[in-house]
């Protein structure tokens, strides 16, 4: 049985057709009296009622009002076809009908279309969660008019509040009002509802002059009148007006919901609790209103639990979905179809970017010590669904652009752009310029330190242990410990040496070699922190662009010709200084440049271009001769690593002529060592079997005598010759020959008579003063330095001095300096003879 609410409800659309109809009916005769052609009249008609739905379309009752429309002019045609047969075709008549139907359908399908769509969309973005929030949210609302949603700022209140709303709007068909945080001035919200409530009213075709009341008293002045202490104990035509509002609020056939986001960024206690009032004034069956907040920063403001739950009964918290399930969700979302085959990281990769990379190089030194930063101790991270997606799209599209980049630095990128979404206050330590361990300091005893001064105090205490474990109670250190943990700052290198100056040792070349490693390393991690802060390409740093360059651009050319040609340009480019942005550059003054090549080719890890890098060699140098420079070049050559690496080293140096012995060299030592521990793999090489190793090894920092070395190498030459005899395949034969030629070149090298030259780049400086007359006292010296290769030369040189005297071109002092010089030339003569 129809119930008299649905009864009057079918009772007022009615009325409103045939208001319509007849509307329509009355314009229609009238144009129809007065232009000849009726079809203009009903052109005329057309328009006039697409006008209607253009104009009411603004509304989100359009559709109900198309509806009406179309009803009533159809009813207009029937009517008209009724009274005035001839003067209308049946054929027009009916065309004109079947274009309102079309018309009516075609608008009712797309309104349902967009609807789904909407829906469809929605559905994608929420999650269980979420979903459970808002099934709890619907509920409160039937039975509550007055509701808090409670959670820190980012936690998806909004989110899950905003779902809720289209969920009542476009099922429902509820009115929803919604109140920005940074839309408005809070000083100004309560003359922002009102408008926001008359509009509502209007367009249920609701006139309340109440709202218009209230407005002008608003706009008079918007707390002047209408203050806190009128809702308290307001005056009667106040409070009447109120009650007026409200009970036109009453008369919507659907509720209207009125949400405020983010109270608790008003920041004045004062206008917070004017919105409490104003909501419980206006809340009704037909005026829900949800108010979102962060309790914790309300309490501070001194609107805590007592006093909140006067106004809002329930106070509903928002669920807390982790960083690694938003991730997974939100995957999807932010692809697209150009991302497809980048060279870019998975999702597993990103799930795992809230850990640290380490728990840094104290953690093993100090006997195992694993101090556990973890992410509760240095604040929890906001993981919002909006800043996640925001990560994942900004990060994606970043690397979209880069495939380039390998994936160490795409990972530094990615923990840089963690830190900037989810923990800014890590990110805001960054400056452009500077290096990290000078910006995130630790707090000391007396001052704030860096990294380094940091790690010095520890290891150099008595009790390392204790002090690491007391330092790390406060919080700045336990953040900046995090930081370098976090983007995997590797700073053994200096740990090692501060454990060795403890100990009383010295530091080896392996620890020098290892040193320049990590601080590439380390100035790679913050040129790409300072590229990111400035959105610059200077991911790569000064060593590693110049390498880069020379690969690519010198190794990789295709001829002898125009390798030359690109590597003068980029060696005039390096040293001229236009390659880099700073003065830090990679040859140095009294460097070889293949030398400063070979180290550089070792530090960035060109493994895989050494042979192209020998061959660029021989083309250059065109005769190559075993000097100190030639070796100290192939000491960086990565031998250790690789068989086939050290085979070719080994056959490169054979090509080479000797030219003097190198054994009281120390770096002939260190290459020579250093090959011969690669060897090792060889178990064929029993001479090495009785040698401790410790003895020779670099890293012990100890070294054999001339005698034991060469003896080492000759009885290494025995063994590979013992090793040749068996039968091997072809590529270890010819593998095994290129180790003896190798081995038997330096037994001669050891064994030559000639010494190298002592060739060492050295400064030598003479100090002299520069006189008044210095080119007349430069042709006098000249003079004396030809004595006694030219007996007459000191005569000579006393009658040019006397003659110069003589015409004022030297004075009494260059006269007496030239005389002291003439004396000790001749009593070092006379000494000699």
């Amino acid at each position: 049985m129809i119930n008299k609410k649905k009864l009057e409800m079918i009772w007022q659309h009615l009325q409103k057709v045939i208001t319509i109809a007849i509307f329509a009916c009355i314009i229609f005769i009238f144009f129809g009296e007065q232009i000849e052609k009726q079809q203009v009249a009903v052109s005329l008609l057309n328009a006039m009622l697409a006008f209607f739905c253009l104009w009411y379309g603004r509304t989100r009752h359009a559709e109900t009002i198309s509806k009406l429309l179309y009803l009533g002019l159809a009813e207009c045609f029937i009517i008209w076809k009724a009274l005035a047969f001839s003067e209308i075709s049946l054929l027009y008549f009916c065309i004109n009908l079947l274009v309102l139907t079309v018309c009516y359908f075609i608008c009712k399908f797309s309104s349902q279309n967009d609807s789904s769509t909407v829906n469809e969309e929605t559905k994608q973005k929420i999650f269980p969660e979420h979903q459970a929030d808002m099934e709890r949210l619907e509920k409160l609302l039937e039975s509550h008019n007055m509701l808090g949603v409670q959670a820190p700022y980012g936690e998806g209140k909004s989110f899950v509040v905003d779902q809720v709303c289209d969920i009542f709007r476009k099922n429902r068909n509820w009115n929803v009002i919604h109140i920005e945080s940074l839309a408005y001035s809070y000083e100004d919200f309560d003359r922002v509802l009102v408008q926001k409530i008359f509009q509502i009213l209007k367009e249920n075709h609701i006139y309340s002059i109440y709202a218009a009341e209230l407005l002008q008293n608003v706009k008079k002045s918007i707390w002047g009148k209408l203050s806190f202490s009128h809702f308290l104990q307001s005056p009667f035509e106040y409070s009447s007006t109120f009650v007026g509002l409200k009970e036109d609020l009453k008369q919507l056939e659907n509720p209207l919901l009125i949400v405020f986001e983010d109270i608790e960024r008003v920041g004045s206690p004062k206008y917070v609790k004017r919105l409490f009032a104003i909501a419980e004034r206006l809340s009704s069956d037909k005026a829900k209103f949800v108010l979102e907040y962060d309790a914790s920063i309300l309490d501070e403001q001194g609107i805590d639990f007592k006093y909140r739950e006067k106004y809002v009964p329930f106070e509903m918290n928002i669920s807390e979905i982790p960083y690694r399930t938003l991730i997974y969700n939100l995957w999807d979302e932010t692809e697209k179809p150009e991302y497809a085959n980048q060279n870019k990281w998975g999702i597993e990769d990103y799930q795992r970017m809230p850990l640290p990379d380490n728990y840094g190089p104290l953690s093993f030194v100090l006997q195992q010590l694993h101090i556990q930063i973890e992410w509760e101790k240095i604040g929890e991270g906001n993981f919002s669904v909006r800043r996640v997606r925001n990560f994942l799209i900004e990060s994606k599209l970043y690397l979209y652009k880069r495939e380039y980049l390998d994936k160490p630095t795409k990972k530094i990128i990615l923990k840089v752009f963690f830190l900037k979404f989810f923990v800014h206050d890590l990110y805001l330590k960054f400056k452009p310029g500077k290096m990290l361990e000078d910006l995130a300091l630790f707090k000391n005893e007396y001052t704030d330190v860096n990294l380094l001064e940091f790690y010095s105090h520890v290891l150099k205490s008595d009790n390392p242990n204790s002090t690491f474990t007391k330092l790390m109670e406060n919080r700045q250190n336990q953040e900046s410990y995090y930081l370098f943990c976090f983007l995997g700052y590797n700073w053994y290198d200096y740990v090692q040496k501060f454990k060795k100056e403890k100990n009383g040792e010295k530091i080896s070349e392996s620890d020098y070699i290892q040193h320049l490693q990590y601080q590439e390393k380390r100035e790679q991690k913050n040129r790409v922190i300072w590229n990111l802060l400035m959105n610059g390409e200077s991911e790569y740093s000064n060593k590693q662009l110049f390498m880069k360059r020379f690969v690519n651009e010198v190794l990789d050319a295709q001829n002898g010709k125009s390798q030359q040609i690109a590597w003068e340009r980029l060696l005039e480019e390096a040293f001229n200084e236009t390659l880099y942005k700073d003065n830090n550059g990679i040859f140095y003054f009294g460097i070889n440049n293949f030398v400063s090549l070979a180290e550089n080719m070792f530090i960035c890890g060109y493994k895989e271009k050494w042979g192209s890098f020998f061959q660029f060699y021989e083309r250059t140098q065109k005769h190559i001769v075993i000097d100190l420079n030639f070796v100290r070049m192939l000491y960086f050559v990565d031998v250790q690593s690789e068989d086939n690496l050290l085979i070719s080293a080994m056959d490169f140096f054979n090509k080479g002529e000797l030219i003097g012995n190198l054994k009281e060299k120390e770096d002939y030592h260190k290459f020579l060592y250093k090959y011969i521990d690669s060897l090792n793999r060889w178990r064929f090489c029993e001479s090495l079997a009785p040698l401790c190793v410790e003895n020779w090894k670099v890293i012990g920092g100890f070294s054999l005598k001339n005698e034991q070395l060469l003896n080492t190498l000759k009885q290494l030459n025995k063994d590979v010759e013992k090793e040749l005899h068996k039968k091997n395949n072809k590529k270890l034969t010819l593998q095994l020959q290129v180790i003896q030629k190798f081995i038997s070149k330096n037994i001669k090298l050891m064994e030559m008579e000639k010494m190298y030259p002592a060739n060492e780049h050295s400064v030598k400086m003479h100090a002299r003063s520069m006189h008044a007359h210095q080119k007349e006292m430069d042709m006098i010296e000249e003079k004396i330095d030809k004595y006694p290769s030219e007996k007459n030369a000191l005569v000579e040189a006393e009658e040019l001095m006397n003659k110069l005297y003589e015409e004022g071109k030297l004075n009494s002092y260059e006269l007496r300096c030239e005389q002291d010089s003439i004396k000790q030339k001749k009593k070092l003569i006379k000494e000699q003879e």
